[in-house]
């Protein structure tokens, strides 16, 4: 029996959606608001006028669908995305995530970018093996599979006469300690050697 006005938590953006659906006959998006209580809610509203058979306006049908929280979750992942890509872009470590079913590179953060030598637009959306020895694709795989590297040590710039890349140890074990399977060591060495 309440106005819908009165639900809003901005009186000014509660006049805004009156306005649209007096102007257009509906209105669909999301709100602010109070509960009974005066507990923040945000809801999904869907406004509408309802007319008389003879066409006339007679009142407005409004539909309130709470989605506090699914919009906490949103900024939540958001957040969580921010500190990802925060911590993934400023690592000293080249990182390369490819997506698992097409092989398809999906990021790579700036390290990787100049370990490869090729710019960010050049490299998303490529498939992997035009950056990586295919070759060696098969190798690698079945090492990771039989759950051999006990360990990667990641080294610095210019060690070998004829690349000036970076290059990285891996140390392999075949009988890995029962603590240590399924699990690999990461160091990096970058500028200590």
């Amino acid at each position: 029996g309440r106005s819908s006005l009165e639900f809003a938590q901005s009186h000014e953006e509660a006049i805004k959606v009156m306005l649209a659906v007096l102007e257009k006959g509906s209105w669909e998006g999301e709100i602010a608001g109070r509960r009974k209580d005066g507990t923040p809610i945000i809801v999904n509203l869907s406004a509408n006028i309802v007319y008389n058979e003879k066409g006339e306006p007679i009142c407005t049908m409004d539909s309130f669908i709470d989605i506090t929280d699914r919009k906490k979750e949103q900024i939540a992942l958001e957040e969580t995305k921010e500190r990802y890509q925060m911590i993934v872009q400023s690592a000293a470590t080249g990182i390369v995530i490819v997506d698992a079913e097409t092989q398809v590179i999906a990021d790579a953060n700036p390290r990787a970018l100049a370990m490869i030598g090729a710019s960010r637009t050049e490299v998303i959306g490529s498939a992997c093996n035009r950056f990586f020895r295919q070759e060696e694709a098969e190798m690698r795989r079945k090492i990771v599979e039989a759950d051999l590297i006990e360990c990667i040590i990641g080294l610095g710039p210019n060690l070998f006469y004829n690349s000036p890349m970076e290059s990285c140890i891996v140390v392999c074990n075949r009988k890995k300690a029962a603590a240590r399977k399924g699990k690999v060591i990461f160091i990096d060495a970058v500028n200590d050697v």
